[in-house]
């Protein structure tokens, strides 16, 4: 089983699909397969460019070189972008032909890539829609709807869709609005993102060392983890921090990057009596720590990006087992995934009083906020794990290849992995 994943970004970068694919290829390799990686030798945060070729756990890593990726500057991303689709396509005809391409939506649309390849070399695509584009850069208005351009990528998702043998959803919202697209519904498999329970633990307050590093101990903290994207709703967040300001034991707690951090740095140069505390990336084994100095984890989503994007850093923070409050409408994937563990609350987009009102609940009812962090832990470890979902991946991929006629070979190991590493 000769699997290929096709991504902008892949270890050691430190962006969410990177951790994620990443994850999954250690995964297969332990499962059997025999995996390459197809990334760029930039980094999503600035760093020093990679190496082109390297093998890490058994998993061949093949970097192509790409002009430097700008998430400030539009033209620069979409001229990376462009050169990313060209280096792949050129070095995917020169590498051995894989099995299946697995490819995702970073940068957007590169599964077109993959199924020219498809055409050239008779291999089979999964598609894994992490993001749904066009229809992401509309929402942001990024793109106009009615433009030709749109129409344009328009045609190229709906045909990449229908050429791709299989086509992962996160969640049943975003499967809806892919079959909107005239999908056929039997090539769409609903698989979430996933988090690794053995890396993030649950970790008692008087333990953590995040605490006692930032002089925590004694606050209690309201804490945001991850990218800080255009997709990500701060204005509800901020707007109750300051709502909050009184109140001088409470503490908001950012760690990460993105496009909207100047928008909190800019908030705090403002308001510099809020109580914020704005750092950047944590390292990955770092996260237990990080993550398990919430009283209570944030996760947002602005209004109308339900199904387009599925925030994945809800399953770190069930990971850890804190109590979550998303900002974010009711039906979308993350809202429902915390309803259904009774894990937290969900609040609709700019509703400041009852952001502020569920912090407060929380802060003075210990055993309230103590059920749902043990319920977001035990939710986690029955649908979220590392493992169980990366199974799943591996069962498609068998199944693609046998429904396709081709025989799966595994390697000695596998039995082996099935019942120890995995």
């Amino acid at each position: 089983m000769r699997v290929l994943i096709l991504n902008q970004f892949f270890y050691p970068d430190i962006s969410a699909t990177s951790q994620l694919m990443t994850d999954l290829a250690e995964d297969l390799v332990k499962m059997g397969a025999d995996v390459t990686a197809l990334c760029c030798r930039n980094q999503y945060i600035k760093g020093e460019e990679l190496v082109s070729d390297e093998v890490y756990k058994g998993i061949r890593i093949v970097r192509v070189a790409v002009t430097q990726f700008d998430r400030a500057s539009f033209v620069k991303r979409g001229v990376s972008y462009l050169s990313f689709y060209v280096s792949s396509f050129f070095k995917l005809i020169r590498l051995n032909r894989p099995d299946v391409i697995l490819v995702l939506t970073t940068p957007p649309l590169i599964a077109s890539v993959a199924c020219m390849i498809k055409a050239i070399s008779r291999c089979r695509v999964i598609y894994l829609v992490q993001d749904l584009y066009p229809d992401v850069a509309v929402q942001l208005g990024v793109l106009k709807e009615k433009s030709s351009f749109t129409r344009l990528l328009e045609r190229v998702s709906k045909t990449t869709l229908s050429r791709s043998d299989a086509i992962i959803a996160l969640g049943d919202c975003m499967r809806r609005r892919i079959e909107e697209k005239g999908t056929s519904p039997k090539k769409i498999h609903v698989i979430p993102n996933w988090a690794d329970g053995d890396q993030i633990r649950t970790i008692e307050r008087s333990e953590n060392e995040f605490l006692r590093e930032h002089r925590l101990t004694e606050k209690f903290v309201v804490f945001y983890s991850g990218n800080m994207g255009k997709v990500h709703d701060f204005d509800t967040i901020l707007e109750a921090v300051r709502g909050l300001s009184s109140h001088s034991d409470i503490v908001f707690v950012f760690v990460g990057d993105g496009p909207k951090r100047n928008l909190i740095s800019d908030f705090i140069k403002e308001n510099p009596d809020v109580n914020i505390l704005l750092l950047p990336y944590r390292q990955r084994d770092e996260l237990s720590v990080s993550l398990g100095a919430a009283d209570v984890s944030l996760v947002t989503l602005s209004k109308g990006m339900e199904g387009l994007v599925v925030p994945s850093k809800v399953y770190g923070v069930m990971a850890a087992g804190r109590p979550i409050i998303f900002i974010g409408q009711k039906g979308s994937e993350a809202a429902n995934t915390i309803e259904n563990a009774s894990c937290g609350y969900v609040i609709p987009n700019g509703q400041v009083s009852d952001l502020k009102n569920a912090i407060l609940n929380l802060k003075a009812d210990k055993c309230l906020a103590f059920q749902m962090g043990k319920n977001s832990r035990e939710s986690f470890e029955t649908k979220f794990d590392r493992r169980l979902v990366t199974r799943r991946y591996f069962d498609l991929i068998k199944g693609v290849m046998e429904a396709n006629g081709k025989n799966v070979q595994h390697s000695p190991s596998y039995a082996a992995s099935r019942t120890t590493d995995l």
